[in-house]
């Protein structure tokens, strides 16, 4: 039995298709980006505040990745389907339209080339006629609303507006952190308004040996610098000293053991640094 091709129909069934598709790539989009930059500002933040490891961070990297990826998947990517599928289609619409009483799947199938036989060929032309005719009711837009966009739309244009205002702000902050999260083997460090210049780093003396550390401070220069002095994996402890000419000076009449050291001056710090104490001959 030769079918007929119900036209309308189809393009309208194509329609509701590909509202779905557009619905289900832009939310997997919006959760995708959304979580790339609240993720991205939270691990800032915290990287500026402490300072993590190449190591710490290359992890968090890892999760800042996925995480978005899966919620993505599963709050948009998950429903995408490139291919049209025009029984499946059909039967979203009838389930939208309960008055159609499987009409239109009816349509569908019998304008099959593959339609089961057995059927009278007055009735399969005449309900295909009837589906296409009642394709004039189906309102795509109506079927696949955009109001799903609307909570994270407004929440990904607040987090882009922040970002953006931030970037606006200080464009060299913005771009060290970007560098620290998304790209962690780099060596980048955050721009201070105040810089710390060791003129020792690394030390190596005899035990008994007397220490001089001294560092040039530059830029906004406060009244007293701070030096952290770290033993094992102890607690730091804490020392202030007073900057004169722009430079501080830390002393000691005698080492007898090793330790670490960072220096604090204004929002700048130093890395830690290692003085070795080795016993002598």
């Amino acid at each position: 039995m030769k079918r007929v091709k119900p036209a309308k129909l189809k393009s309208r069934l194509r329609l509701v298709h590909r509202r779905e598709q557009v619905l289900s790539l832009t939310l997997g989009l919006l959760a995708l980006l959304n979580w790339i930059v609240l993720l991205f500002m939270l691990l800032f933040a915290l990287d500026w505040l402490i300072r993590l490891p190449m190591v710490v961070r290359a992890v968090t990297l890892v999760g800042l990745l996925i995480f978005p990826i899966s919620r993505a998947w599963r709050l948009g990517w998950r429903k995408f389907r490139p291919w049209f599928n025009l029984p499946g289609t059909a039967l979203k619409v009838e389930e939208h339209y309960r008055s159609f009483d499987s009409l239109l799947v009816s349509g569908v199938q019998f304008s099959a080339p593959g339609a089961a036989s057995g059927t009278s060929e007055a009735m399969a032309l005449r309900t295909i006629e009837r589906a296409d005719e009642a394709a004039d009711e189906v309102d795509a837009e109506e079927v696949v609303p955009f109001n799903a966009i609307g909570v994270p739309g407004l929440v990904g244009c607040f987090l882009l507006l922040s970002l953006g205002v931030f970037a606006v702000l200080n464009f060299p902050l913005f771009k060290t952190g970007a560098i620290r999260v998304f790209a962690p083997w780099v060596s980048a460090e955050y721009p201070t308004r105040t810089q710390i210049e060791l003129q020792d780093g690394d030390r190596i003396l005899k035990e008994g040996e007397a220490l001089r550390l001294a560092a040039v401070i530059s830029g906004e220069v406060p009244e007293n610098a701070k030096i952290f002095l770290r033993t094992g994996q102890g607690e730091p402890r804490e020392r202030t000293l007073v900057i004169a000419g722009g430079t501080c000076v830390y002393e000691a009449e005698a080492v007898f053991r090793s330790f670490e050291y960072q220096m604090a001056a204004g929002d700048a710090r130093s890395d830690w640094h290692q003085v070795s104490v080795i016993s002598a001959p």
